[in-house]
């Protein structure tokens, strides 16, 4: 957080309950005062000051904690408590769906994307390379994504900040970071509770204690646990059990230490485990291509290999939840980790450290190919990761004229991959050729049944960062801000694949033998051991000038480079396609306003934006030696991102807060001249994608919603206040895969949530009920543009009611 709110005059404070507060100096350079209160809420629970030239903006029980960022100019969003406890947000992936410039898709745990304004991260497991969206948690870089799908305890907000981040601090990146922060430990004792439960099996149960330690003024602690669940809502009508669903626990404690009489130190200490178990992520049956897209026949399609090992196709009815899947399909992951956030005020400067050690273990069980036919036994990476970080931070006191902050950051990262493909009973049949004989099919099904490749990869990286922002109060009404980061980074990694298994060659001759022999071999990648390294020099930098219209309007222009590392590729590679790939660097150029009228009422943020992505690292899909398909990372030469995007706050009363955000980006590959093509056109041998939209990114993104909260009277000496609320998130079509197949393209849809409910006043219980997909929209989550061709589907219509209490 201190990185987010440096150059804006406000540092982060704790308060005697443990709450944050974020508050603004008197400085002798002119700047914009507090642009207005956020939604009331009672004087107990949190107020804004105003004294002795000093500003506060405290967040305390159900108050939001929001970053407070309306007077950067940097283009930003924020989830804050009030829509998080609305909308029953408990992890990244709900709340990004109120964030209409971030783009989010996951197959699973570790192969999940995040995008902001459509850059990013393609769709890829590829290990050991960085996303360029990153993510946060409490200021710990979170290097897998997918460990911030498990639920996190007391999380109060979720800001997106778009656009290059490095020279704040953390990690480099491209296309922005998201910071995510829970609430502090408390030195007076805190209990609460919350249960919830609703259809399709799903249920939680969270648990927040916190007090001093002792009668200690200068130690507190909390402790969480949370469990939750959901049955699943698509049948398996092989083993007639339910999928789609999960299981995910943990618990988390937190140590706050202000151990010097002038609180000039806190000391921050966070441990946790997380253990997820899911079973998504298997596409439902959707169809198969027949011809390709000039009107010719495919000579070998999905149908006629189902005929030959007499597989009855289901019908085509993604929609109809259901599945015949053969193969358990079950993901296992978690996630341990530790840190410690040290702050200390020197004369004024801002010291700090950061230290953050974690593992992330990834074990699944796959049906990889979606059908009931037996084609793999198993095709799955188990993943085991082991990250440490470490950053230094120096910020200057924010009531000068010149006002800076610096640092340096470490990462060390290494994963270690155990793949295992292991052919089944029906492959040989399955995947012959329309020409192949029954000889032919017999020698392949003896040279690859029960045969394993396994592959064993391991990357490492080590990061070194030096990083500066200065703003500049140039003027009572101008500032100047700018920015330098450079970073070296060296990626290593050694690549080991072998044989195991598969039918004996008795009874076989000579020529028998050396086909089954040959073909056995063919399995392995060209170059089955490499021993690589690859180093990254990556230079950022920005350059902002802002001016305060009025105190309360501020419009800025913004240019910022990004970077993101290249890497080594550590899969079995076709022999033809380079085992690195090249770093990426960004051009963004921005031009922003930022405004509140009506004394706080109205808040009016809006940018456009143009964003240039050099040597933009997409997913390919290629074949290798044994003509099996491989998804891997390679360079488009250039991709643009352009467009605009707004955000609009309205609290006309105490009881009314109403909000709406939309974003427009065209997304396209500025050039890319030859790729492997889609399905569709795949009697090409390549195909030129310049000018083709990218992946994952809809051109028009909206959310709108509105809470409301009214005094109902009062029972047994207690106020009672109901509530209610709603949000209704849109967006236009998209294509799911690289290669931009139409069988892909996923059409625009809408959803509509809805909550109401009662609490009483000082919010000692709550009773709420919620309804998600609340018109039953059916909609694709992902649509594979392969054949067969297959489909991931929204959950459809949920309801169920939530109980929260305070001890």
């Amino acid at each position: 957080m201190n990185a987010a709110l440096a150059g804006t005059n406000l540092s982060p404070r704790t308060q005697a309950d443990g709450s944050l507060a974020i508050g603004r100096e008197a400085t002798t350079a002119k700047t914009a005062p507090n642009p207005g209160p956020e939604p009331a809420a009672p004087q107990s629970s949190a107020a804004v000051r105003k004294a002795e030239n000093v500003e506060h903006i405290e967040a305390r029980g159900m108050r939001s904690t929001r970053i407070h960022l309306q007077n950067k100019p940097v283009a930003s969003t924020t989830v804050d408590k009030q829509q998080i406890e609305l909308n029953q947000i408990t992890n990244l992936q709900e709340a990004v769906r109120l964030q209409p410039s971030v783009q989010f898709q996951s197959a699973n745990l570790r192969n999940t994307t995040i995008n902001i304004r459509g850059l990013g991260a393609a769709s890829t497991g590829t290990d050991g390379l960085e996303n360029g969206a990153a993510v946060y948690i409490d200021g710990i870089y979170q290097a897998r994504p997918g460990t911030a799908l498990f639920d996190i305890p007391e999380l109060e907000s979720v800001t997106v900040l778009k656009g290059p981040q490095g020279t704040l601090g953390g990690i480099d990146t491209t296309s922005g970071a998201i910071q995510i922060e829970t609430r502090l430990p408390s030195f007076r004792r805190r209990a609460e509770l919350e249960a919830q439960a609703g259809n399709y099996g799903e249920y939680m149960i969270k648990a927040d204690y916190s007090q001093a330690l002792g009668h200690s003024e200068k130690a507190a602690f909390s402790v969480d646990y949370f469990q939750s669940a959901l049955g699943g809502y698509v049948k398996n009508i092989y083993t007639n059990n339910t999928i789609y669903g999960y299981l995910d626990r943990g618990v988390r404690g937190q140590l706050l230490l202000r151990p010097d009489d002038d609180g000039n130190l806190q000391i921050r200490i966070v441990g946790g485990y997380n253990h997820n178990s899911n079973s998504m992520g298997v596409g439902l049956y959707n169809g198969t291509v027949t011809r390709y897209g000039n009107g010719n026949p495919i000579s070998s399609t999905y149908i006629q290999a189902a005929q030959r090992v007499g597989y009855k196709i289901p019908a085509a009815n993604p929609y109809g939840l259901g599945t015949d899947i053969n193969s358990q399909q079950m993901i296992r992951s978690e996630d341990a980790n530790l840190s410690m956030h040290a702050d200390y005020n020197l004369h004024g400067y801002t010291l700090s450290s950061i230290s953050a050690g974690s593992i992330w273990n990834f074990y699944p069980s796959l049906d990889s190919d979606s059908t009931g036919i037996d084609i793999y036994a198993a095709n799955q990476a188990q993943n085991y990761q082991r990250q440490f970080t470490q950053e230094f931070r120096i910020t200057s006191p924010s009531h000068r004229r010149f006002e800076y902050s610096g640092g340096l950051f470490y990462l060390w990262q290494e994963v270690k991959d155990h793949s295992r493909k292991t052919y089944g009973s029906q492959y040989a049949a399955y995947s012959a050729s329309a020409s192949a004989t029954p000889e032919s099919i017999a020698l392949t099904d003896r040279a690859l049944n029960g045969l394993s490749v396994l592959s064993n990869e391991k990357p490492t990286t080590n990061a070194y960062s030096a990083y500066a922002n200065a703003t500049w109060h140039a003027l009572p009404r101008l500032d100047i801000t700018g920015g330098f980061r450079y970073t070296y980074e060296t990626k290593n990694g050694s690549f080991l694949q072998y044989l195991n298994g598969g039918g004996n060659v008795t009874g076989l001759n000579a020529s028998q033998k050396a086909t089954v022999l040959q073909q056995r071999a063919a399995q392995l990648a060209t170059d089955p051991y490499q021993a690589l390294k690859h180093d990254n020099g990556l230079v950022s930098g920005q350059m902002t000038v802002s001016y305060h219209v009025t105190p309360t309007q501020l419009v800025y222009g913004t240019y910022s480079r990004g970077e993101k590392s290249g890497g080594v590729l550590l899969i079995g590679l076709a022999s033809n396609v380079p085992a690195t790939v090249k770093s990426e660097y960004l051009d963004n150029y921005e031009i922003g306003y930022k405004s509140t009228f009506l004394k706080g009422k109205i808040t009016f943020n809006a940018d456009a934006f143009w964003m240039v992505d050099h040597n933009y690292q997409t997913s390919i899909v290629q074949y290798n030696n044994a003509g099996l398909a491989l998804t891997y990372l390679a360079n488009a030469k250039s991709a643009i991102t352009r467009g605009f995007e707004a955000d609009l706050r309205y609290n006309p009363t105490s009881n009314l807060s109403m909000f709406a955000s939309a974003t427009y980006d065209d997304a396209y590959y500025n050039s890319f001249a030859s790729a492997p093509c889609a399905i569709e056109n795949s009697y090409n041998k390549s195909c030129n994608f310049t000018g083709s939209r990218l992946a994952l990114v809809p051109k028009w993104v909206g959310v709108l919603g509105f809470d409301y909260q009214h005094a109902v009277g009062h029972v047994g000496g207690v106020n009672l206040m109901a509530y209610g609320g709603a949000t209704y998130t849109m967006q236009s079509s998209f294509f799911a895969a690289t290669n931009d197949s139409i069988y892909s393209r996923i059409n625009g849809y809408a959803l509509l949530n809805l909550t109401f409910g009662l609490r009483s006043e000082d919010r000692k219980w709550d009773v709420s009920g919620w309804i998600h997909n609340a018109t039953d929209k059916k909609y694709f989550t992902l649509l594979a543009g392969s054949s067969p061709l297959t489909a991931q589907v929204g959950m459809p219509l949920a309801f169920g009611g939530t109980v929260r209490l305070r001890l």
